[in-house]
């Protein structure tokens, strides 16, 4: 089984930074309830990278799955 890294709170804050507070994805507001996903789906790349980390909404992050 592939082990993940926690992700710090500080690092949570840097990657909702990067979407200037919005989903990756839809582009809406994002609140304390956004998902951290990987661009390339940890399960295929084993990239827990923060250039490999996007914010997103939970709908959006659960429609994607393990898509690229």
């Amino acid at each position: 089984m592939l082990k993940r890294r926690t992700i710090s709170k500080k690092e949570r804050e840097l990657i909702l930074k990067k979407t200037n507070g919005r989903c990756a994805y839809c582009g809406e507001p994002l609140c304390r309830g956004f998902n951290i996903d990987h661009i390339a789906p940890f399960q295929y790349s084993r990239d827990d990278s923060f250039d490999n980390l996007m914010a997103s909404c939970r709908s959006c992050n659960n429609y994607k799955w393990s898509w690229s």
